[in-house]
């Protein structure tokens, strides 16, 4: 049982703080579930080490070699009780984040159906990484067996990462080093990866407890899996314009391949609601048009708190950056720096609920970087002070010289 918790909770870091990175797209929900399992393997192989080396422990080795029956036995039992624990806590966190990706976003699920192959991947790899912590008990002496299995284990993570990851065999990895949004895997690449984790697991759980045959064939299956993997090439393949911020296209297409498409409604909902406050004369074309269901441009895809594609939008983040769009398109002519779209922007947060003693953007709350914009948020605050009517009259008189960059123009209320 505490070996359930503790792997349970070495996998609570992606299922509750990476949730921006999954949620809403099944693709990256798989992935990011791989991701748990470098956490997984850690402790499967650590934990099966423990258990095996108390055979060493407690000095029955020679009574174990004795009998060939008494090493299978003996050895087999780690192998199975962490693998089990371990394919149940990956099967908890797969309907985890299986059910609240339904929830968000039905149809996604309907579309990937092969990426149910990712939990007997996990599976397999608990088999595996058993085997290997079963065969570092049974060789090797506790008091290097255990912080062995640890390295071991963590190493087949860190190294593909920075090492193989223009490799082929990559494929076989268990994280793909980011989540599936950026990145597709090819169509081939989760059944080599369930069969080159199959072979691995066989081999190693036969070293462990001295079984020829199932040496034999888990060494087949890992060499038929990393042939196939050389075959197929390129494990992950660029996802056309997943890292660009415009949308463009006939129709409100997102940036990655139905990656936004849980959150499509709730973004342009949150334009719309956002742009309201603006004179129409003030709202660029494509803004104008990325607050409409209708066919048009999206020049802002939904992000992120990194200016990722994601599947949750970050409403501060998302308005903010509306607003530095809309705001410092005179960068010629003051730009960035100039006071007056300082201080539209600053009245833009003022009327959207977001602080002004926060960047929330990278670049912005350009009134704490620059001493000769903190008059900004004062003249923010005057604006928005205004009536409703009066502040509609403010736009008319000054909206030529704010579309025509003329900020020395501008006279303030």
């Amino acid at each position: 049982m505490a070996f359930f918790v503790i792997f349970l909770a070495s996998m609570v870091y992606p299922l509750v703080f990476l949730q921006q990175d999954w949620l809403g797209w099944f693709p990256a929900t798989m992935s990011s579930f791989l991701l748990s399992t470098v956490f997984g393997s850690l402790t499967v192989c650590t934990s099966a080490a423990w258990l095996a080396g108390s055979v060493r422990r407690s000095g029955l080795s020679e009574w174990t070699a004795a009998s060939a029956r008494g090493v299978s036995g003996v050895y087999s039992r780690p192998i199975i009780v962490c693998a089990l624990l371990a394919c149940v806590a990956y099967t908890t966190v797969f309907a985890t984040m299986f059910l609240m990706t339904a929830a968000r976003a039905p149809g996604q699920v309907a579309q990937y159906p092969e990426l149910v192959l990712v939990l007997p991947i996990a599976c397999a790899s608990a088999v595996a990484w058993a085997g290997v912590g079963a065969a570092l008990g049974r060789f090797v002496r506790s008091e290097a067996a255990i912080p062995l299995a640890l390295i071991v284990s963590y190493a087949s993570y860190i190294v593909p990462a920075f090492y193989l990851w223009d490799s082929p065999f990559f494929g076989v990895m268990l994280a793909d080093g980011r989540p599936w949004v950026y990145l597709q895997p090819e169509d081939l690449q989760l059944p080599v990866k369930l069969l080159s984790w199959c072979g691995l697991a066989a081999f190693f759980t036969a070293i462990a407890v001295s079984g020829r045959r199932m040496l034999a064939v888990g060494a087949s299956l890992g060499i038929a899996g990393l042939t196939a993997a050389a075959i197929l090439g390129s494990a992950l393949t660029p996802i056309p314009g997943a890292e660009a911020r415009a949308c463009l296209g006939e129709a409100p297409r997102v940036c990655t391949d139905q990656a936004h498409a849980a959150v499509l409604p709730q973004f342009h909902a949150m334009t719309a609601e956002a742009l309201a406050i603006l004179p129409a004369s003030l709202r660029p074309r494509e803004l104008d048009n990325a607050a409409q269901p209708e066919p048009g441009v999206l020049p802002l895809a939904p992000m992120d708190g990194n200016t990722n594609p994601a599947m949750t939008i970050d409403r501060d983040l998302m308005i903010a950056s509306l607003g530095e769009q809309i705001f410092y398109q005179c960068s010629p002519n003051g730009g960035r720096n100039g006071l007056v779209p300082a201080s539209l922007y600053a009245w833009w947060r003022i009327e959207h609920g977001i602080s002004l003693q926060e960047m929330v953007t990278f670049t912005g709350a350009p009134w704490l970087l620059d001493p000769a914009l903190t008059e900004a948020p004062s003249k923010g605050q005057e604006l928005a002070a205004l009536p409703p009517a009066e502040r509609e009259t403010w736009f008319e008189e000054n909206t030529p010289y704010l579309t025509d960059c003329a900020h020395e123009k501008v006279v303030w209320p």
